[in-house]
């Protein structure tokens, strides 16, 4: 980011509750830095000569959010059908694109966003995903 550091960025980050996976890319091993990171709850700290790792740690950050997003969403009583339309909901999808990624109809998307909004007192996609990313 543009006039603040990696450690500065990530601080700020977690002061506002966000725990998004950061992956730091390091031009040189610093191990003070290195430590700094990882108390901040970094996911990853690569040093620029070995960027070849950062493709394979960025999946396993996303797989690894994936599963403590999906996770939190277990404390709602959701169905499992209803638990994957929020989270592809959440990722902002439409419902024909939810559809055919979970085989289901779109009226049948539409039938679970419905009881969405009623367990979660919502009135619209946005004030939904609103609601949830405060919960979670």
């Amino acid at each position: 980011m543009p006039g603040m550091s990696g450690i500065e960025f990530i601080s700020e980050v977690r002061s506002m509750g966000n725990n998004t996976p950061v992956i730091f890319l390091s031009e040189q091993a610093d191990k003070t830095l290195a430590i700094m990171a990882l108390k901040l709850r970094a996911f990853d700290f690569i040093e620029r000569e070995f960027q070849s790792e950062l493709p394979a740690a960025v999946i396993k950050a996303l797989a690894t959010y994936e599963i403590a997003i999906s996770e939190k969403f277990q404390v709602f009583g959701l169905s499992t059908s209803k638990n994957r339309i929020l989270e592809f909901l959440l990722k902002g999808f439409s419902n024909k694109e939810i559809a055919d990624r979970i085989n289901i109809s779109e009226q049948g998307v539409k039938y679970h966003v419905s009881g969405l909004f009623k367990k979660f007192d919502a009135t619209n996609r946005t004030e939904l995903r609103d609601k949830i990313w405060k919960i979670i």
